[in-house]
């Protein structure tokens, strides 16, 4: 919806310009011009509503699969297809997730509600990107029964920058696939 837009893009425009504290349903009812009960029947409380704008810019980026799909190697898809999810290696992407994940420290539903996004998110594309390797004819690699795959990932991805000391690189994530994802996907 139209609105819903508006009012994502709205909680976008408050948590880049002031943090999370910024981020309250009425003032995301006044920048995307709307009445604050249009906000409150749509979302029951501001971290949910910070949680689905970040999925609008973070965790659901529409080019992961055309993109990743034109790689031949199921190894670089996976790589691609975590970079293009995560949004870590876009700046302003991952500004925004980074201004969310602090706040998140001190707002357990907030937390919660971007951790299991974010979860859900990878598991969605590592299977998308099974998917392909199957169409390619690499068939050793399946599917996560759980989302162990997916939950190991946003784990390093909150644990690595913190113990690094700095932002993610791709080199990173090369290592995520490589040391985590390839021996969980290919499991018997």
């Amino acid at each position: 919806m139209v609105r819903d837009r508006r009012l994502t893009d709205a909680a976008l425009t408050l948590l880049a310009e002031g943090g999370y504290e910024a981020v309250t349903m009425e003032k995301a009812a006044t920048v995307a011009g709307v009445g604050k009960a249009t906000v409150y029947r749509r979302w029951a409380s501001r971290a949910d509503l910070v949680a689905d704008a970040l999925e609008t810019v973070g965790f659901a980026d529409p080019t992961v699969a055309e993109a990743a799909g034109e790689l031949t190697s199921f190894r670089d898809d996976l790589v691609q297809t975590l970079i293009r999810v995560t949004g870590c290696l876009d700046p302003e992407r991952h500004r925004l997730v980074v201004v969310a994940a602090m706040a998140a420290t001190h707002h357990p539903e907030l937390a919660n509600s971007l951790a299991a996004r974010l979860t859900a998110a990878v598991d969605r594309a590592v299977a998308a990107a099974v998917a392909r390797a199957r169409r390619r004819g690499e068939t050793r690699f399946h599917a996560a029964a759980d989302t162990m795959a997916a939950a190991s990932v946003v784990a390093l991805l909150n644990y690595l920058p913190a113990s690094q000391n700095r932002p993610l690189a791709s080199t990173d994530f090369e290592a995520i696939v490589d040391r985590v994802l390839l021996p969980l996907l290919t499991q018997a």
